[in-house]
This record gives C-alpha cells, structure tokens and sequence, in this order.
C-alpha cells in the first residue's frame, strides 16, 4: 500500500492540513512557536503507523501461506504427470504386445 501525502500550510496561521490517500480522514496539524507537533498528532501518527505494521505483517503472513500453496500445487502437480507418463508407457507397452500378438502365426 502507498500512501500519498499532501500538506498544505498558512505560514500565517501556523497551522498545516495534511492529507493521506489512503487515509478517510485528514490530519490537522497545529504548530507552536518552537515547531513541534501537538500530542494529538504524534498520538494519531503512531496509531496510523501501528496499523500499518499490523496490515504489512498480514499480508507477509497471507504471502507466506499462498508461497507454499503454490509449492505443494507444483509438487502435486509433478506427481500427477509423473503418474501420466507412466501410464502412457503402460499403455504404448500393451499396444505393442497387442500388435505382436495379432501378428503371430498363432492367431492365423
């Protein structure tokens, strides 16, 4: 997921709008005189972070189990042509006795 930013300030007001993409709601963002951010903010900008490292490690997690899904597909996938091939020299060795069979002066 990419999150986009946009931010927007009045230098006059000292005070920033920042927008995320991904995000339903906005972020006000309220500067005091020495420049740092208000509680709120950092509060909402941790749980914004904390969800996002909820929602990566879920899909790590999702992309681990469809990795080795995707393994035990192949590996059934192998067997099941090996189990084909097999078969299909089964049969050619039957067709050929069959014509060897039909070809002997027995069956005359």
């Amino acid at each position: 997921m990419n999150l986009r930013k946009s931010v927007n300030c009045r230098s006059s007001r000292n005070r920033c709008l920042i927008s995320q993409k991904e995000s339903p709601e906005s972020i006000t963002v309220q500067t005091n005189r020495s420049g740092e951010l208000t509680q709120t903010v950092r509060m909402k900008a941790g749980d914004l972070g904390q969800k996002v490292w909820q929602n990566a490690g879920k899909v790590r997690q999702k992309a681990s189990e469809v990795k080795q899904e995707l393994q035990e597909s192949e590996e059934v996938h192998e067997e099941v042509r090996n189990q084909l091939m097999d078969q299909i020299v089964d049969v050619d060795k039957l067709l050929f006795q069959l014509k060897q069979h039909a070809n002997s002066p027995l069956m005359s």
